[in-house]
Order: C-alpha cells, then structure tokens, then sequence
C-alpha cells in the first residue's frame, strides 16, 4: 500500500482536497447526495463495539435522527481496533468521497499519524473536519517544586506518543529534563506525584476542572494545554481560565521557542485536547462538505449529547471543530520536529 505521507502524493491530496473545496473537482467525483436525504449515510466508526467511537456514535447517531426528525437514514459501521487508524485508514483508501460517508475517529488515530506509526496509510492534513468533542489537558507538578532549566523531572505517563506526550514536550521547551515514567494511565500518575513516586503528570478530560478543585496541597497544576478561539487563535482553556497555557510561560520565562518546536507542541496538545473527531475523505465535494456543515453547526447543542453529563466536555460543530482538528495536522518542519523529539529524547521507534 502506498503511504499517504510520501511527499508527492501529499501534495497532490492537498491541492485535490483544495480544489474540492472550490467545487472545482465536483464534477470529476460521483454525483453528491446530501446527508441524511433519501439515500442511507453511512458513519465510519473508529473502533470495535464498546469502545469510546461506538459510545459516542450511538450518541451522535441519535441526535442526529432526533434533528432530522427520525430520518437521518444514518448507518454506523465499526471498522479496526480501539485506537481507529484501521478506520482511518479505510476512510482514506476504500472510501469513495461522494459526501455519503463520514467517519468518527478517536484522538488515537491522530497521534497515531504525528507518531510516524507504519500502520498509517492516511494523512491526518487531509482529513476534512465536521464536528469534534474537546476536553481539557493540564500538567500537574509536586508542590514546592520550582523547576529551573536544566532541572530533571521525574513524570508518570502513558506512553511516548500517547496523551502525555505535550507535557513532556512542554517541560522540554521550558528547559526541564523530563524523565518519564511509562506505563502509567492518569489515575496511577497522579498517585505517584501525591505519593513523591514522581515530580509531574498530564492529566486530560472532561472532568478536569473538578479534579484540579479536589487536588491536595501536595500538588498543583503548571500549565494548561490551552484551547482555540473562533479564529484558529491559542488562548486560555475557558474551563481553565486561571492556568496559563505553555506559550504563556514561555513568554514569562524569556524562552523564545523556533516555530517548527512550537508547532511540535501544538500539535500534541491538540491531540491531547480532542476526544473524537468527526471528518469527511479529501475531495469530497463542496455541497456535501457545507450539508454535513449544516448539520453540525447543530449537533453540539443537542440534548444528551455528554458521555460524562457535568463534566467539561466541549462539544464543537463548525467552526470551532475546522480549528480544533486542523490543530492537530502539523505542517513537515513541526511534524519532522515532534518526530525527532520522540526518537531522540524519548527513545520511541515505531514498531
């Protein structure tokens, strides 16, 4: 299979993915049926039953026949393992882009991508976004710690290219020597700092905010991995509206960081930062891209649209959910620089 990510083909997408948008290819495509008309559409999900996709396309499967008035025609059909790159991947090659087929991805599929990991055949850059579900991301250090460049951290994380990844890159760029601690899910991580075990943690979801509220005073929270603005625009996590993002302290610290390196970071954060995403395959035509737009600008305040009902939980239609996703698909000089930290600092070799 050839790889999506060879230079030329990515061109070629990019400039067909463009054109597509203009309507300028609409008529090389299959003729377009709109979302949810007579014709069944299709929802692609990323991931077997139970899993975090399935979830949440029974829930979005719902609010949409609730929107269409019980005729939304809508069919879920689960496709590969619980991080969604088998689905990704068959959305990028087996998918014919006629506006009829969208799939629902987990942030796994994406992290999958920025990771180099072989079992990619898509590029995450070409995905065309529709609506995604957006939670919050903070680093949580041992209180009384003041960590100076050239300070090393012992952090609890999941894995090299997993959630955690934007704070080991974050402490990086401050200068910090991160030593991680793999193997970690959030809850053991952040018992190891409470317990001295380790010095910081990421910790990410919906939950965050009241989990940050309950933590002792042997621990505090450093940086937030931020949100997006209407404009694409890094600014506070509304949810967490008292934590400076990264880019923020670097600020304050007279750390100037090359765009490629802030790139690198801004793409994990996104990752990080987006629980599922909702895309369409590159060239799919205009006036089905703007219908499924349509649609989702509605999605988000649909009632009952929470997996974690209380929680903070960003539900984004367009175009929030354009920014949110278009944040995770780095450009090469970023992508090429999150690569090498991960080789280089974090040892990671994709299998």
């Amino acid at each position: 299979m050839i790889n999506a990510q060879q230079p030329g083909r990515r061109r070629f997408l990019q400039a067909a993915t463009l054109l597509a948008g203009t309507g300028l290819l609409s008529g090389l495509a299959r003729p377009a049926r709109a979302a949810f008309g007579d014709a069944t559409s299709t929802l692609l999900v990323g991931g077997p039953e139970g899993s975090l996709a399935d979830r949440w396309s029974g829930l979005i499967a719902a609010a949409l026949d609730q929107m269409q008035g019980g005729a939304a025609h809508l069919r879920r059909t689960l496709a590969g393992g619980l991080d969604g790159v088998t689905a990704a991947n068959q959305l990028a090659w087996q998918t014919t882009p006629d506006g009829n087929t969208a799939a629902l991805l987990p942030a796994a599929a994406g992290r999958a991508w920025l990771a180099g990991d072989p079992r990619v055949h898509f590029d995450a850059a070409n995905w065309v976004p529709l609506f995604a579900a957006l939670v919050s991301g903070a680093l949580v250090c041992a209180a009384g710690l003041d960590p100076r460049p050239g300070t090393r951290l012992r952090v609890a994380a999941d894995s090299p290219a997993g959630a955690s990844l934007p704070g080991l890159l974050g402490l990086t760029q401050l200068g910090i020597v991160p030593v991680p601690q793999f193997g970690r899910n959030q809850t053991a991580a952040l018992q190891d700092v409470l317990t001295g075990n380790a010095d910081a943690c990421l910790l990410s979801g919906a939950d965050l905010p009241a989990r940050l509220a309950a933590l002792p005073g042997s621990a505090r929270p450093v940086f937030s991995l931020g949100a997006l603005d209407v404009d694409g625009n890094l600014v506070r996590d509304p949810a967490l509206p008292d934590l400076p993002h990264l880019p923020e302290l670097l600020a304050r610290a007279g750390r100037p960081v090359p765009p490629a390196q802030l790139g690198a970071w801004r793409a994990a954060a996104a990752a990080t930062r987006l629980e599922v995403a909702l895309v369409l395959p590159p060239m799919t035509p205009a006036a089905s891209v703007a219908r499924w737009r349509q649609i989702c600008t509605q999605l988000g305040s649909a009632p009952g649209l929470q997996l974690e009902p209380g929680g903070a939980m960003r539900l984004a239609g367009p175009p929030e959910a354009v920014s949110a996703i278009n944040d995770l698909a780095a450009d090469q000089s970023s992508l090429l620089e999150l690569r090498r930290f991960l080789g280089e600092r974090l040892g990671y070799t994709p299998a």
